[in-house]
C-alpha cells in the first residue's frame, strides 16, 4: 500500500522533530510590546473553555473537557515563568513608558506625535548647532576685529561688506550699545551685523564700518536678507486654530468665523429627494426655520457657491420635539470629531474644589450662530430644501460634526482677556460656562463679569440661562444633576430609563445610559460586566452579526439582576465638595474580578460620601497578582480624585487593607532593588512612590471588615 502525504509528513517530523521553545528567547524577551496580547491571548482561551461548559448536562462532558482547562492553566503558568526577571534594554523600556501614557491616543495620533518628537529632537540638535556657531562667528569678530583703542588695523583688507559690496579694510569687533544686547543666535547675530548698529559713531562701538548710512542707501545691495517676521494677515485678524479639517479666526470686523477645509463634493440640491419631511407637525419646522433667519444663520441660494444637500425635518430630542437640520451624510465627508481639551470629568473635578459649595451656570442662545462660516475653495456649504427653495448657511451649524469644538475655542479665546474673579473657578465645555466658588455673592459676580463680556461680542445670555444653585431648584450641568439638600451641595445622575433585556445590544444600550464619569453610583463594574458578556463567544467577523442575537439561559438571568441593580442605584448621589477644612480619606481594594474606590469625609458624627467608582480588570491586569491589582487600585483611585481636594498642608488618607503593597512601598522607598518581585508590581510601587508630587498622601492601614470599599471591589 502506497505512502500517503500524510504519512511522510508524520516521518518527517519523527526525523527531525521541532526545536524546543527557549525560554530565554521568548516573546516576553524579545518583543516586550506584545506582553500585552499575549496575556490577552491567554485570558480569551480561559474565558472560552470555561463558557464551552453552558452547554453541559451530565459528568462525563465535564471529565472530556477537564484536558483543555488544564492545557490553559499550564499555558498561563508558562506565561507568568517567562515574564519573571525578563530584561529590557533602556530603548524598550522607553517605548514601554511611551505607550503606557499614549494608551488613549489613536494610531493615527501615535504616528503624529511620534514624528512630532522627532522634529523636536532635530530642533533641538540645530540649536545645539546653532550655539556652537555662534561661538565662533564671535571668535572670528573678536580675534580680526580692531584694538579697543587707536586706529583700525589693516589685516582685513579686502573684506567685501555685507551691505554695500564695496571692498573694505576689516571687520570690527562689537561691543553692546546702551539699551541693545546682541544675540548669541548666529541668525539675528547677522542681522545685527547689517543692521546700523555698525554705522553708527557712538563710542559703543570700537571702529567705523566700511561705509556710510548714505553709501548703504543708494547700493544695490542695500536690502541684506534678513529672515523672514512672523506673516500678519491683517493688524486685527487672527488665527485661532488651523487643522486639515477647518481654521478658526477672530476677524478685523470684530466677529469669529470658521473656514471648512474638508466637506462633501459639491453637488446640485434634488428637490424630491431631500424636500423637508416633518415626521409628526409641520409647524415644528416652520418654527426651527424662522429661528434660523432671525439669527441670519441661513440665506437662500443662488447657485452662487457650491453647496451639498442636506435635510430639514422633526426630530425627539429627549426634552421636546423640534426641527433640524440633518447633517448626517454631510458630517460623514468632513473628517473626525477633534475631541474637547478637557473632558467632563476633567472640567467637573476642577470645579469641584475644597469649600466651593456655590455652582453656577451660563447657558450660551444661539451660540452657534454668533460665529460665522464660510468654506474653502472647493468645498460646499450644507444646504436644505423648505417651501421648495434652498436655503445655504451662512453661521455654524448646530449639527456639524465640529462645531462644538470651535464654539468653545472661541468662547476661550474671548474670555482669556476677561480674567475670573479671584477666589471663583471658571470652565468652559462647549456653550456651557460652568463656575463654583466659596460664596454665591462671588459666583454671581463672576458670571455677571463673563456674561457682560460675551453680550458685547454677539454671544446672547437670556435670563433664564443664568443659573446660580440655591435651595429651591437645581441646575443640570454637563448631564448631571446638581443640587442644594441641608445647606449641603450634591451631586447626582440624571434621571434615566434603562431598556429591556432582549438581545446583546440592549446589554451594551443598558451599560451606555448608565453612565457615571465622575463616580457616584459606583457601577462601573456592573457596566464592564454587561459589556463583556455582549462580546462572549463572538468573533470580530460576526460581532456587527453578534448584536441581533437574543440573550437567554443564565447570561439573561444575570443581565436582568445587573440591570435591577442599576435601577436601585440610580437615586444615590455624592457630596459636591468637602469643607475647607475637612480630611479626605480614600479607602480602595481590589479582588480578583475588579476594584472599587470610596472617597468620604467625616462631619461630626456623620461620614459624607465624596465619591465611589468601580471597574472591572481589562485583559491586561487580569491575569496579575493581588499585589499589583491592589497598588493598581490605590493608583486609580488617587488619579480619579480632585486634586482640590487633597494638598501638602492637609493630605489625604489613603487607606487600603493590602499589607503586602504598603510593605512593597517602603522598599521602594529604602531604595531596594526588588528583583524578587514582577516587573508590572514594581512600576505601579514607582507610580505610587512618585504620585504625592500631583496627589499629596498617607498611607493607612485598615482591617479587611472595616474597608469601605470592599464591596464595590466584587460587584
Amino acid at each position: 500500500m502506497p505512502l500517503t502525504e500524510e504519512d511522510l509528513d508524520q516521518i518527517r517530523g519523527i526525523l527531525n522533530p521541532a526545536p524546543q521553545e527557549d525560554v530565554a528567547s521568548s516573546v516576553f524577551d524579545t518583543d516586550p510590546s506584545k506582553w500585552t496580547d499575549v496575556f490577552e491571548y491567554y485570558a480569551k482561551a480561559l474565558d472560552k473553555a470555561i463558557n464551552d461548559t453552558e452547554p453541559f448536562t451530565n459528568v462525563q462532558q465535564f471529565r472530556q473537557w477537564m484536558p483543555r482547562l488544564t492545557r490553559a492553566r499550564d499555558s498561563l503558568r508558562l506565561a507568568g515563568v517567562q515574564a519573571e526577571g525578563c530584561a529590557i534594554s533602556d530603548r524598550t523600556w522607553k517605548d514601554i513608558v511611551w505607550n503606557r501614557d499614549h494608551a488613549d491616543a489613536t494610531p493615527l495620533e501615535k504616528e503624529m506625535m511620534r514624528m512630532t518628537g522627532t522634529l523636536t529632537e532635530a530642533i533641538k540638535g540645530m540649536a545645539e548647532s546653532n550655539k556652537t556657531m555662534a561661538k565662533e562667528v564671535s571668535a572670528v569678530i573678536s580675534r580680526r576685529g580692531a584694538a579697543t583703542y587707536g586706529p583700525p588695523r589693516k589685516g582685513g583688507k579686502g573684506v567685501v561688506c555685507y551691505n554695500c559690496g564695496k571692498t573694505g579694510a576689516m571687520l570690527v569687533r562689537l561691543t553692546p550699545q546702551a539699551g541693545r544686547k546682541i544675540s548669541q543666535d548666529p541668525l539675528y547675530l547677522i542681522t545685527e551685523i547689517k543692521k546700523p548698529i555698525l554705522n553708527s559713531s557712538s563710542s559703543d562701538s570700537d571702529a567705523s564700518t566700511v561705509c556710510s548710512d548714505s553709501e548703504i542707501e543708494s547700493s544695490p545691495r542695500s536690502k541684506p536678507r534678513e529672515v523672514a517676521p512672523p506673516s500678519t494677515s491683517t493688524a486685527e485678524d487672527r488665527l485661532l486654530e488651523d487643522n486639515e479639517l477647518y481654521s478658526v479666526y477672530y476677524r478685523a470686523a470684530g466677529h469669529y468665523e470658521v473656514v471648512a477645509k474638508r466637506t462633501p463634493a459639491p453637488q446640485s440640491p434634488d428637490v424630491r429627494q431631500r424636500q423637508w419631511r416633518p415626521m409628526r407637525l409641520n409647524d415644528l419646522v416652520d418654527e426651527a426655520y424662522k429661528d434660523m433667519r432671525e439669527y441670519e444663520a441661513v440665506t437662500p441660494w443662488n447657485n452662487d457657491v457650491p453647496v451639498a444637500a442636506t435635510r430639514l425635518f422633526v426630530v425627539e430630542t429627549g426634552h421636546r420635539d423640534r426641527g433640524v437640520v440633518d447633517l448626517r451624510d454631510y458630517n460623514a465627508e468632513c473628517g473626525g470629531s477633534i475631541p474637547e481639551p478637557a473632558s467632563i470629568r476633567e472640567v467637573m473635578s476642577a470645579l469641584r474644589n475644597k469649600g466651593h459649595y456655590s455652582v453656577g451656570q451660563l447657558d450660551l442662545t444661539r451660540a452657534y450662530y454668533s460665529i460665522h462660516f464660510t468654506v474653502a475653495e472647493g468645498a460646499a456649504y450644507p444646504a436644505f430644501y423648505y417651501r421648495d427653495k434652498v436655503y445655504r448657511f451662512t453661521r455654524l451649524p448646530m449639527g456639524w460634526v465640529h462645531s462644538s469644538r470651535v464654539l468653545g475655542i472661541c468662547v476661550r479665546d474671548l474670555l482669556d482677556s476677561t480674567p475670573v474673579k479671584e477666589g471663583c473657578i471658571r470652565r468652559v465645555y462647549a456653550d456651557n460656562l460652568c463656575y463654583s466658588s466659596p460664596s454665591d455673592e462671588l459666583t454671581r459676580a463672576a458670571m455677571q463679569s463673563d456674561r457682560d463680556a460675551l453680550n458685547s461680542k454677539g454671544f446672547l445670555i437670556k435670563d433664564e440661562a443664568f443659573e446660580v444653585l440655591d435651595t429651591l431648584s437645581s441646575i443640570k450641568m454637563l448631564g448631571y444633576v446638581v443640587y442644594r439638600e441641608d445647606d449641603v451641595t450634591r451631586l447626582k445622575c440624571k434621571e434615566r430609563s434603562l431598556p429591556l433585556v432582549t438581545n446583546r445590544r440592549s446589554l451594551l444600550s443598558i451599560a451606555g445610559k448608565a453612565y457615571d464619569e465622575l463616580g457616584i453610583i459606583g457601577a462601573g463594574a456592573y457596566k464592564g460586566a454587561l459589556c463583556s458578556m455582549a462580546g462572549t463567544g463572538v468573533t470580530p467577523d460576526r460581532k456587527r452579526e453578534s448584536m441581533t442575537w437574543p440573550v437567554v439561559g443564565s447570561m439573561y438571568t444575570t443581565a436582568v439582576k445587573i440591570r435591577s441593580a442599576l435601577e436601585k442605584t440610580a437615586n444615590k448621589s455624592v457630596v459636591w465638595a468637602p469643607p475647607a477644612d475637612a480630611k479626605v480619606k480614600l479607602y480602595t481594594d481590589a479582588s480578583g474580578t475588579g476594584w472599587g474606590v470610596k472617597a468620604l469625609y467625616e462631619a461630626g458624627a456623620r461620614t459624607q460620601v465624596l465619591l465611589r467608582i468601580s471597574g472591572r480588570w481589562s485583559g491586561r491586569y487580569r491575569a496579575a497578582g493581588m499585589p499589583t491589582k491592589e497598588a493598581l487600585a490605590m493608583l486609580k483611585g488617587a488619579l480619579i480624585t480632585p486634586a482640590g481636594w487633597t494638598s501638602k498642608d492637609a493630605p489625604m488618607e489613603i487607606c487600603t487593607d493590602s499589607a503586602t503593597t504598603i510593605a512593597g512601598l517602603e522598599r521602594v522607598r529604602r531604595g531596594e532593588a526588588m528583583k524578587d518581585t514582577a516587573i508590572v508590581y514594581r512600576r505601579r510601587l514607582l507610580d505610587l512612590y512618585e504620585l504625592p508630587h500631583v496627589r499629596p498622601y498617607v498611607m493607612v492601614k485598615v482591617h479587611t471588615k472595616d474597608n469601605l470599599a470592599d464591596g464595590l471591589s466584587r460587584l
